[in-house]
């Protein structure tokens, strides 16, 4: 409602997107995964789910925890430890409340790398790295203005020019709030997986109807009972609940999700706002109550490679 009767543009918007990036048509290996999914649901599922289904799927990259030495391969993507920034960058750092003095060091999330993602999604640059740091998981909502409590660097240079993370040596001291030092390096593999929509707030995300059932009306809570489950199936199908992180997956909420409560708070459309990172609870990230972070860009900033404008939002059972 706040959207109908208040609407905040969001600039930039204008300029658009390549909507066939998110969607799975392009991924003949997903759909199959999908139509196994609507078989074992039987004949009798709704006829406008397939529909919706590939209306609003997801092409998304899960992340799965290896036993491999997460610092072996430079630039490699990796949660967790410290990141190999190119030989010229600093470590971010917070602005400082007194002058000359340095404020304290973001906490350090993930680094991805662009290039060996390439072949399994098609909405990151096709090289590069990402680098993704956080204040405090306390300072999400409600922070200073004077800086952003999430921030997402990108690198498109040589690759001899990065340098192994261990050069930075923290204590817990040089965070505004760290337990410990940094948290524990995670190496990962990648593997590609299929994202829907979660069931159970859908009915207060409505906008993924707009295409799949654009004159639902009162029939929305008919669709989303015969859609329910169906969410759970391609979990089991596709073993996504066995992944650590997540790339470019749908949030969970028992309300708005997170593309909802980010368009409401920094303006456009929920439709056009992406979860970039789903940063799950592991090892020392723990997000709230075994939570999700999630890392959170619009399509159109995404679309020319500007991530100067991510916003982070946070999910705590």
């Amino acid at each position: 409602e706040r959207q109908r009767l208040l609407p905040m543009p969001y600039p930039g918007a204008e300029q658009g997107y390549p909507e066939a990036a998110y969607r799975i048509a392009a991924w003949p290996e997903r759909v199959v995964r999908l139509d196994a999914v609507l078989e074992q649901a039987g004949p009798d599922i709704d006829p406008r789910v397939k529909p919706f289904l590939l209306a609003t799927a997801r092409p998304s990259v899960g992340f799965r925890k290896t036993d491999g030495d997460p610092t072996e391969k430079l630039g490699c993507t990796r949660f967790g430890g410290m990141p190999d920034l190119p030989s010229d960058w600093t470590y971010p750092r917070l602005p400082s409340a007194e002058d000359g003095q340095e404020g304290s060091v973001y906490e350090f999330i993930a680094q991805v790398d662009c290039q060996a993602l390439a072949d399994l999604q098609a909405y990151l640059p096709r090289t590069g790295m990402l680098y993704v740091f956080l204040s405090t998981m306390h300072d999400l909502y409600g922070h200073d203005a004077a800086y952003a409590p999430l921030i997402v660097l990108y690198y498109d240079g040589p690759r001899d020019a990065l340098r192994p993370g261990s050069r930075f040596s923290f204590t817990a001291d040089d965070y505004y709030e760290m337990v410990d030092s940094a948290y524990a390096p995670m190496a990962v593999d990648a593997v590609a997986a299929v994202s829907l929509p979660p069931s159970y707030p859908l009915r207060s995300n409505t906008y993924h109807f707009r295409e799949a059932l654009p004159t639902a009306g009162d029939d929305v809570n008919a669709f989303v009972d015969a859609y329910q489950g169906i969410d759970e199936g391609v979990d089991e199908h596709a073993d996504e609940q066995a992944f650590d992180h997540e790339l470019g997956g749908y949030g969970f909420s028992q309300h708005e999700l997170p593309e909802t409560e980010v368009a409401l708070a920094a303006g456009g459309d929920p439709e056009d706002w992406f979860t970039l990172l789903t940063v799950k609870s592991r090892g020392g990230m723990q997000w709230g109550d075994a939570g999700d972070l999630y890392v959170m860009i619009h399509k159109a900033d995404l679309a020319r490679a500007d991530f100067s404008r991510v916003k982070a939002a946070m999910y705590s059972s």
